[in-house]
């Protein structure tokens, strides 16, 4: 995918791209009438990438030394802003390998289904935040005086947007559907989800573990794992209350937990004070220098906002469904 004319100017473009390999491995055995083993075995592979193609610098447009790439400007009043290439090699690498194994066996009226899945999730991402620095103006006056209200962005040699996510997932399960009587049906079950708080290959995990704590903590655990108890209940049932067999009543309950993975902390994460600042000057000094403005403002990791993740607090997400039918046949069958 290629977008043209990148914030308003033809001479940008930002391209994207979906990098996604899947494979599945099954195996269906069949040891008698009544018992059915089945096996799977699948591995994930997903790289989405979003480039900036940005005009080479002239002159006079390098805000960060060593670099071949202009910064971004955003001039102020109204005027299209020259955004500089945000996220050069940016990328979210996850791979996921997982097994699941299910077994069907029927007894006498119970038809029994269990088994389990167990995931390993590895999550590469890497992320710069504008490397090549950004200028804000408040006004075309303040612009062309080379007066800028804000410089933002973490050169490269800042800070490491690069992480090792790793990750396990479990889950459990226990279905039965009993035939209690011809007329009614009961299905029962019980689903069991935990799965492991994220560790990082190289131990760049920082969190503000409590609003009142002077500074974030490095280290594990990312948070307190509240999954243990997730264990999630399954209620479903057919009545035909009536002999005729016209009438059918169904119902159902059930309790799904949604895993805390790398979509609750790739941006925290990335944004951590002490490995990836988001450094983000007021009223800076040595336009278009980026460095200098840095050096004169003695800029730390400090001065960014915190994004932090519930540290005590953090549970799954979870739904509750249910649902009531009446069904009605009308008129007579024919075969």
């Amino acid at each position: 995918m290629e977008e043209p004319g990148l914030r308003g100017l033809p001479d940008r473009f930002e391209t994207g791209e979906l990098e996604t390999r899947l494979i599945t491995l099954a195996e269906t055995h069949v040891f008698s009438p009544t018992l059915l083993n089945n096996f799977r075995f699948a591995f994930n592979r997903v790289i989405p990438r979003v480039d900036q193609i940005v005009p080479p610098a002239e002159p006079g447009q390098i805000s960060v030394a060593g670099q071949d790439l202009p910064a971004g400007v955003q001039p102020g009043s109204g005027i299209a802003s020259a955004t500089g290439s945000e996220s050069p090699g940016g990328f979210y690498t996850t791979n996921r390998i997982a097994v699941h194994d299910d077994v069907n066996l029927t007894r006498n009226n119970h038809s029994l289904q269990f088994g389990g899945m167990l995931e390993r999730l590895r999550y590469n991402p890497n992320n710069p935040i504008r490397p090549f620095g950004e200028w804000l103006f408040g006004s075309l006056e303040n612009f062309l005086l080379g007066v800028p209200d804000t410089m933002r962005g973490t050169p490269l040699q800042f800070g490491n947007f690069r992480r090792g996510m790793r990750q396990w997932f479990l889950a459990l399960y226990l279905q039965d559907d009993w035939r209690v009587t011809p007329a009614l049906t009961l299905n029962l079950g019980l689903r069991w989800e935990p799965y492991t708080v994220p560790t990082e290959v190289n131990g760049l995990i920082e969190n503000q573990r409590r609003l009142t704590d002077l500074a974030p903590t490095i280290g594990d655990p990312y948070w307190k794992n509240k999954s243990w108890t997730n264990f999630s209940p399954r209620f479903g049932f057919a009545w035909s209350p009536l002999q005729a067999g016209k009438t059918s009543i169904r119902g159902g309950f059930g309790l799904f937990f949604v895993p805390n993975d790398s979509s609750v902390y790739t941006v925290p994460m990335v944004r951590a004070l002490s490995f990836s600042p988001v450094i983000n000057i007021t009223n800076p000094t040595g336009f278009p220098d980026a460095l200098a403005a840095i050096a004169a403002s003695r800029a730390t990791p400090g001065g960014q906002d915190v994004v932090a993740l519930d540290y005590e607090n953090l549970k799954s997400p979870s739904a509750v469904q249910y649902s009531l039918n009446v069904q009605q046949q009308i008129g007579e069958k024919h075969l």
